[in-house]
């Protein structure tokens, strides 16, 4: 059987995108399957290899250690001699592209839309600041042009790439993950990084103006700007929050299952109006619905479900309004989650997404064997 090795040292070895989709979904379809990444010691798990690799160190923080851990990267994937390898981290982009040269088949995994990064990076201060996002810029530009292929998360990313063999895979929900339990329709619940462009703030400044004596506001998440939560927790509201640590994908999911309504109230910034927000996804393969940020981009996917309300950015009393709205209607609750699970099963689930990118698997492979 074809043998498909992925490659990381940035992201977690549990990553939703990169092992709960990608690696098990390929593993389902009869590949061997070898995980690279942060893992303490070699296991298998859903029909995965999962081998550790080197974490990330930067290069202006120690070159040596940086030439090093990529040697050792390189020489472990190369011994594998797989069929194909796929990349996940720009850092690893050197790694890839010494794989090309030895003649091994790679694609990259575009997450993000780096070369928005690369030209936010421009403005940093110093000769460091102007040489770095040149050097990630050649580099995309050098994976772009010697990969065999492309896969990106959004189509926007998906636009940036010129390479003639790319497809979009886009970060939908596996819905057969999320299970029916009952809901605690006062618990109010969100999950992921946090941060003020995430509207971590927002979220805790609303429930100080929340009418609801019962409802609480369930945050689980890790901290995305050092010391963010111990400001939060300072904040007028704060006492009706409970505090979770970034956890497991599936204590993430079984907390989703458990709660009544959903909360995304981005800032309004360009990389977070364009992003494929997955959480949101996620909320309605929970049967859950959501309060997110009124932006256009988000309206356009999202209205059609029924399960998604808007309010403005960065207006806490705004929101604990519309809280209060529908808090007061519990089964209103009900049939806007019933009516998200749906729609995300119609339109939007990891199921149908896979065979996307198992079909770019077989026809590059084929191609290759030509």
């Amino acid at each position: 059987m074809p043998h498909i090795v992925h490659i990381s040292n940035i992201h977690r070895a549990d990553d939703a995108r990169i092992f709960a989709r990608q690696c098990v979904s390929a593993s389902s379809a009869g590949f061997q399957v070898t995980l690279l990444g942060r893992v303490e010691r070699p296991d298998c798990r859903a029909g995965v290899q999962r081998r550790p690799i080197p974490t990330h160190v930067p290069v202006s923080r120690s070159p040596i250690a940086y030439r090093r851990i990529h040697q050792t990267i390189l020489r472990e994937a190369d011994e594998l001699a797989a069929d194909l390898y796929q990349f996940h981290d720009v850092e690893l982009i050197d790694v890839a592209l010494a794989l090309i040269r030895r003649g091994r088949t790679v694609v990259f995994d575009a997450h993000e839309d780096h070369p928005r990064q690369v030209r936010a990076m421009g403005s940093g201060k110093g000769i460091l600041g102007q040489i770095k996002p040149l050097w990630v810029h050649r580099r995309i530009r050098a994976m772009d042009h010697q990969a065999a292929g492309i896969i990106a998360a959004t189509q926007t990313i998906l636009n940036t790439y010129d390479n003639p063999s790319r497809v979009l895979v886009r970060n939908f929900p596996r819905v057969s993950l999320f299970q029916s339990r009952e809901k605690r329709r006062h618990q109010i619940v969100y999950v992921g990084g946090l941060s003020r462009a995430r509207g971590a703030d927002v979220m805790v400044q609303a429930m100080a103006y929340l009418q609801h004596p019962d409802a609480t506001l369930h945050i689980m998440g890790a901290e995305l700007e050092p010391g963010l939560v111990g400001e939060l927790k300072a904040l007028p509201g704060a006492a009706r929050v409970k505090w979770y640590p970034h956890s497991t994908y599936q204590e993430a999911i079984t907390l989703l299952e458990s709660s009544g309504l959903g909360l995304f109230v981005a800032a309004p910034m360009r990389h977070l109006r364009d992003s494929l927000p997955v959480k949101i996804y996620e909320y309605m393969a929970a049967s859950m619905p959501m309060i997110v940020s009124d932006f256009p981009e988000w309206r356009e996917q999202f209205a059609a479900s029924g399960a998604v309300e808007f309010v403005p950015p960065q207006d806490p009393i705004a929101l604990a309004k519309r809280m209060d709205q529908l808090l007061l209607d519990p089964d209103g609750l009900e049939v806007r989650g019933r009516l998200g699970r749906k729609w995300v099963e119609q339109h939007c689930s990891w199921e149908r997404e896979s065979e996307r990118l198992i079909g770019f698997y077989r026809q590059l492979l084929e191609s290759r064997r030509k």
